[in-house]
């Protein structure tokens, strides 16, 4: 069985201002942790391979032509609720990117600054008030497997969980439950082990719901 290690906090945001576009992007209501544990069990075990290419289903197609439309997207007034061990909390933060590498977000607690974490054309970098080695850690893209870096504090992962990202065709296993599609790619964390990277696309609303990181074990 996959062994969940991260379930992607779930990010809910305002008011989006893409590309001079203004888009209202929200869920119907907020999705408590384990929510994508469970939607993945709806699916069919995958197999230990994806096919080198498909072609995608045409709500993924009719999303990736939408997204090649957005180039930039900042928000400064981000609600995050993050459940971890049955509690929920609520921090607020900002968030900017443009394609195809730049990236900033930031995250606050009552107590004041708490991750600001980003990547541009060059390098990734992230800070944390509570990591036991203080500083802001950084790397070029060419070391990334040398980092180590874990997940939550990973610019590249939340930079992809956006929802404004191109959803390849190639190397992916796509399931499909009736209700929801998923699109499975097998990938690399920042320590070069192998996982599973999959996306929840709602059929009836045309919208990602989420991403699940799990590993292959």
């Amino acid at each position: 069985m996959l062994r969940t290690f991260l379930v992607a906090t779930i990010i809910i945001m305002s008011l989006l201002c893409l590309g001079g576009l203004i888009w209202k992007f929200s869920t119907s209501e907020a999705l408590p942790e384990g929510t994508l544990t469970e939607k993945r069990k709806q699916f069919s075990e995958l197999p230990d391979a994806a096919p080198p290419q498909v072609e995608l289903p045409a709500i993924v197609q009719e999303i990736n032509a939408r997204n090649a439309k957005v180039k930039s997207l900042a928000c400064e007034n981000l609600d995050i609720k993050v459940w971890q061990n049955g509690l929920r909390y609520k921090l607020t933060g900002r968030l900017y990117s443009e394609k195809p590498t730049m990236f900033r977000m930031q995250i606050d607690s009552i107590l004041g600054s708490e991750v600001d974490i980003g990547s541009n054309d060059k390098l990734f970098w992230y800070w944390s008030r509570r990591d036991k080695n203080p500083g802001v850690h950084y790397a070029s893209y060419a070391d990334y497997n040398k980092t180590r870096l874990k997940t939550p504090f990973n610019p590249l992962f939340m930079r992809s969980t956006l929802g404004i990202e191109h959803l390849p065709n190639t190397n992916v296993k796509v399931t499909d439950n009736g209700k929801d599609i998923m699109l499975t790619y097998p990938r690399e964390n920042a320590s070069g082990q192998p996982i599973l990277f999959s996306v929840f696309i709602n059929k009836e609303r045309k919208h990602v719901d989420g991403f699940l990181v799990t590993d292959k074990g």
